[in-house]
């Protein structure tokens, strides 16, 4: 018996896999846990201790495993910890990744995490920092990320980073950080430097010429009201140019023309009122955000010489387009968001979009509108996604989505619709669209709504969005459309009402032939008439006068419609000639 338990169990080791040995052998090899601390095993990083609970005044590194790969020393916002740095870290040289935050640190200290030759994140955000200098990242050769965002760091000696020649990633958001020169020295690797939210408010070109490696600069909330071109032209790499909330009123032609390998920009919240003429001439971006400005004007070739995948000018006051100025995006933008831009109207939305032939997403939420050109939409054979939501329409004109044969998502929500029209449905049953319609005052009688439940009941009801709910009449208020069957229904009360909405437009196209062939009837009659009347026989009686009576033998009307005599038409000159 007790061999059959003994084989039973190496059976079932060896049924274990390999990942699971590996998590035993690592608990089994977890000696000790600081107390108050939570200690876990990861496959990728190893040993993992994390002090999350707050309030603390001391790091308890001391009572950690030596092999401790990963280290947390953090707390929640409302119970900071209060702690130090120090040489607390000598004899852990396995750590890859530190991160202590929200512990009210004052300063690193020289060496504090020498020798740590494998750290590869450093973390201290949320703390005290006021300045760091190079002695603080000695002998981390290995660094590759360093985080001091959200401190009190105002200046800093030149040069504080040159022994992390290896860093691809330095955040110092958040700050009292004013540039000197010479601050990014030897930082031959950075692809990300994260400045944003300190008061810059100018930048000399000089500081950041060793940053030509650089791909990706965020420079947000900096109060910035322009940049020197030389600063554009230290960042020849650049893909990534985060410019939002500043205070930048304009922007010259040709303005990031050195940014050769630009693909993402962004200038929402600024102050900008008009794009000018080739503004963004020679880009070719992958998104461009212009939101929160106050636009009024684009100029007809702001986009000339330029490609764009996805262009956001929602939040703006757009009031007219000079010429067509997003034409020179045809052929390249896909994505496009116009929302919350109260000045726009339906015939200007129209405009704007004629030529975007590739567009597949819209946004026009929130704008105010309450009608659209039938067409508006008729160029987009692309669309997959179109926002209507929060507006103020009250119905669609019948073929205003008719040529959207992809349309994957229609969100009609937050307006003021009673019912859909039946070519509106028809046109969306052509499609595998799926259509979010909460939020409006749908009325639940069955002339609105016999079209309108047999649509949802070929649709899947989805647990994250809200379904349509009836508002009118009293007895079905509140129900859920995906659920009213039809016999529920009340039969309208509004009979002159009830055709225009339960019929199709097709009856619009009966009356129109019908008048056409009105027309035509009328225009034959009267043809015939003239006709007739240019054939008819006319005379005076001024020959009965001199010869007697005129009979009808005289006149050849004797033999009636037999008769081939010519019909006489007797005229005044006629009867004189022969009295004569």
């Amino acid at each position: 018996m007790k061999s059959i338990l003994v084989a039973l169990t190496v059976v079932a080791v060896a049924a274990l896999p390999a990942t699971a040995l590996r998590q035993r052998s690592f608990r089994e090899n977890f000696r000790r846990c600081p107390q108050n601390c939570a200690c876990t095993v990861d496959m990728n990083q190893g040993k993992k201790v994390i002090c999350d609970q707050g309030g603390l005044r001391e790091m308890p590194i001391l009572n950690m495993d030596g092999d401790t790969q990963v280290f947390h020393f953090t707390a929640p916002p409302d119970l900071p910890n209060n702690s130090t740095l120090g040489r607390l870290f000598s004899y852990f040289t396995n750590l890859e990744e530190i991160r202590i935050t929200h512990s009210q640190i004052p300063a690193i200290g020289e060496n504090t995490f020498h020798p740590l030759r494998k750290l590869q994140i450093l973390d201290l955000s949320f703390n005290n920092l006021t300045t760091v200098i190079e002695k603080e990242f000695y002998g981390l050769i290995e660094l590759k990320v360093l985080n001091l965002s959200n401190n009190q760091i105002s200046k800093c000696p030149s040069a504080p980073f040159r022994y992390l020649k290896k860093l691809t990633s330095l955040i110092l958001s958040n700050n009292r950080l004013q540039l000197v020169p010479r601050l990014f020295f030897m930082l031959k690797n950075l692809q990300r430097l994260d400045l944003s939210g300190n008061p810059l408010n100018s930048i000399d070109p000089d500081v950041l010429k060793d940053l030509r490696p650089v791909t990706r600069l965020y420079l947000a909330r900096c109060n910035l009201s322009t940049l020197h071109s030389l600063v554009y032209q230290n960042l020849p790499n650049l893909e990534h140019l985060d410019l939002r909330d500043n205070k930048f009123t304009y922007l010259a032609p040709e303005e990031f023309r050195h940014l050769t390998k630009l693909q993402y920009l962004y200038l929402d919240g600024n102050t900008l009122t008009t794009l000018k003429h080739r503004t963004f001439a020679g880009q070719a971006l992958k998104q461009l955000g212009l939101s929160r400005n106050s636009i009024t004007t684009i100029e007809e070739c702001a986009f000339c010489n330029s490609s764009i995948s996805e262009l956001n000018l929602s939040r703006n006051r757009l009031e007219s387009s000079v010429g067509d100025p997003l034409r020179a995006l045809s052929l390249s933008i896909e994505k496009l968001d116009l929302s919350y831009s109260p000045t726009l109207r339906g015939t200007i939305v129209a405009e704007l979009i004629q030529n975007l032939h590739k567009l597949s997403v819209i946004n026009l939420e929130g704008i105010g509108l309450y009608d659209l050109p039938a067409a508006t939409f008729s160029p987009l054979t692309n669309l997959r996604q179109l926002y209507l939501n929060n507006n103020r329409f009250s119905e669609f004109r019948y073929s205003l989505f008719q040529e959207l044969r992809k349309l994957e998502v229609l969100n009609i929500s937050h307006n003021n619709l009673k019912f859909l029209r039946s070519s509106i449905i028809r046109s969306l049953n052509d499609t595998n669209t799926r259509v979010i319609m909460h939020d409006n005052p749908w009325k639940c009688q069955k002339c609105y709504m016999i079209h309108m439940l047999n649509f949802l009941s070929q649709r899947p009801i989805e647990d994250n969005v809200k379904p349509p709910l009836c508002a009118d009449p009293a007895n079905v208020r509140g129900r859920d459309l995906y659920h009213v069957r039809i016999f529920e229904l009340d039969e309208c009360n509004n009979p002159i009402l009830e055709p225009r909405v339960s019929g199709t437009e097709s009856q619009v196209g009966l009356v129109v032939a019908i008048i056409i062939i009105m027309v035509i009837v009328t225009i034959i009659v009267a043809t015939i008439v003239i006709y007739k009347t240019q054939g008819a026989v006319y005379y005076t009686h001024e020959e009965d006068r001199s010869r007697g009576s005129l009979s009808y033998d005289n006149l050849g009307c004797k033999e009636g419609l037999d008769s081939k005599r010519p019909s006489i038409v007797a005229t005044i000159d006629d009867t004189i000639s022969r009295s004569s």
